[in-house]
């Protein structure tokens, strides 16, 4: 639907160029023009988008028009027919030069309330005129550059219209969903690692530990036995005596 408005807009902005070509033609005197803006989307009016306005041709002596300096090297041919796809080549490539050559506009302008401007005191020429995005929650407006010559030609096509009225066709690119950014990897903690229980020392050094024996009775017992020994080797010798 967006894309056969805008062609449809661009087709009828070609045609608005290539009658006031002709009508130039034909007597290429200035005159006071004014261009008004109509900035909407089905019921919706664009309050405060800026529209820039860019002079880029005046009428020639020999018919059609003829470059400013600001545009008079750009290298795109003015279209001689009413082709809406090569007048709106065209206005992409000016508008493109021009922001490539940081050409100022010639006058700007932001729509009121109900999403419209007009350029007034405006002498009869060629113009580009480049509408500024729409951003809004819901998506983008996007309203692609577009030339209009003045003055305008009127329905039955021979009269002049020196007030001229532009309606924009926008295209509509919804916004994009918000993409959840992914949680932050959890690196495993390392498992504690049980503390080493403290080896007793060996008493006594390298020996171990001997239970249920007594060390004191040795030497009783070995005392007593050599006691004994010697009263019984005494009786021994008492004996033989």
């Amino acid at each position: 639907m967006n894309a056969k408005r805008c062609r449809a807009f661009a087709l009828c902005a070609a045609l608005l160029v290539l009658c006031t070509l002709q009508a130039v033609k034909a007597d290429a005197s200035d005159g006071q023009c004014s261009l008004t803006i109509v900035s909407r989307f089905d019921a919706n009016a664009f309050a405060g988008r800026t529209f820039s306005l860019y002079a880029v041709a005046v009428p020639a002596a020999e018919g059609g028009y003829a470059y400013l300096p600001a545009f008079a090297d750009c290298g795109t041919t003015l279209p001689e027919s009413g082709d809406a796809a090569s007048w709106s080549r065209c206005a992409s490539a000016l508008w493109q030069r021009g922001q490539l050559r940081a050409i100022a506009p010639d006058a700007q302008l932001q729509t009121d309330a109900d999403g419209i401007c007009t350029f007034q005191g405006l002498a009869a020429g060629l113009y580009l005129v480049a509408g500024a995005d729409v951003v809004l929650p819901e998506g983008s407006y996007l309203c692609a550059p577009f030339l209009v010559g003045l003055p305008g030609v009127d329905e039955a096509g021979t009269g002049r219209v020196w007030d001229v009225t532009a309606v924009t066709k926008d295209a509509f690119r919804p916004a994009e969903p918000d993409t959840p950014s992914p949680p932050d990897p959890v690196e495993p903690s390392e498992p504690d690692v049980p503390d080493v229980p403290d080896v007793p020392d060996t008493p006594g050094g390298d020996r171990l530990p001997q239970t249920g024996q007594l060390n004191w009775p040795v030497p009783v017992l070995a005392g007593a036995g050599l006691v004994l020994f010697l009263a019984g080797l005494l009786l021994l010798r008492r004996r033989h005596a």
